[in-house]
């Protein structure tokens, strides 16, 4: 599943200790516990695979840096919004840019980042780990600038800049340390996407970053010639995987047809203005 937002295609490789190179347990996402089994008879296959900060996920590193804004107003600035959602509970994000910011926020909630690229997924990852591995911030962004450029840097730059008060280093590196961040390889319109999201949700999402997902379930910008009723059956399984995990008074921020970042607030807003329709 591709994305619009942009991202580094060449990258250096992976500076990790020999101790972290050693191929990651897959987790049956079934149970959340030890390495993968075979599904019992009966029960629904796992939807994908789940990791944590400490085994890295074997693909090459891409970062897609994120949005900074939903409009152009101050308080609809994406990375502020994922990170004062941690104030009120767990948050789930694609993986973007914007996962790492969320990780900046302040509060007691895990982040969650969930994305059908493991390449995606690995970029984020070694954000935190070279965030785990930084003294402060500064040496962290020195870090990131030469492991993926000034253009990658300046985008953290100054996306902690307009977040403002809102952003903690030291809270992103406790959050790291602590393992209050999940990976998970999924495919957000599968049936069984988010089951195991839900123990880690609690009462609910207290934001989801959905991006421009929307366009490529729905065929808008990625039309494999699938038949529009299969796209329309998975357009609707989203949603209702995205719907199932929020709070009632959660934030859902996801990809319009038109190009713009929607966001809504509230399940019942979401249930009253997004009916999306494949292409």
């Amino acid at each position: 599943m591709r994305r619009q937002d942009p991202g580094l295609d060449r990258l250096p490789p992976r500076q990790r200790s020999p101790d972290l190179r050693a191929q990651p347990p897959r987790v049956n996402l079934h149970t959340a516990q030890g390495p993968a089994t075979a599904t019992p008879p009966g029960e629904p296959a796992p939807a994908g695979v789940r990791w944590g900060l400490l085994h890295p996920i074997p693909a090459k590193p891409k970062v897609v840096k994120g949005n900074f804004f939903l409009g152009t107003k101050a308080t609809d600035r994406l990375p502020a919004l994922m990170m004062q959602a941690t104030e009120r509970g767990p948050v789930l994000s694609v993986a973007t840019g914007t996962a790492v910011m969320a990780a900046f926020g302040r509060g007691p909630g895990r982040v969650v980042v969930a994305d059908l690229s493991q390449r995606n997924l690995a970029g984020v990852q070694d954000l935190l780990q070279l965030a785990k591995d930084s003294p402060d911030q500064a040496a962290w962004l020195a870090s990131v600038q030469q492991r993926y450029g000034t253009d990658v840097s300046r985008h953290f730059k100054l996306s902690i800049k307009r977040a403002g008060d809102h952003a903690s280093f030291e809270r992103l590196k406790a959050r790291v340390e602590s393992g209050q961040i999940d990976f998970f390889h999924v495919d957000l319109a599968d049936v069984n996407a988010t089951r195991d999201m839900r123990a880690i949700a609690g009462e609910g999402f207290a934001a989801v970053y959905a991006s421009n997902i929307e366009q490529y379930v729905g065929g808008h910008l990625d039309n494999t010639g699938a038949p529009a009723q299969q796209r329309q059956q998975r357009l609707d399984q989203y949603r209702t995987n995205l719907l199932g995990v929020m709070r009632p008074d959660g934030d859902l921020v996801r990809g319009s047809v038109m190009g713009r970042m929607t966001h809504h607030k509230g399940t019942a807003e979401v249930n009253a203005e997004w009916n999306p329709t494949a292409s």
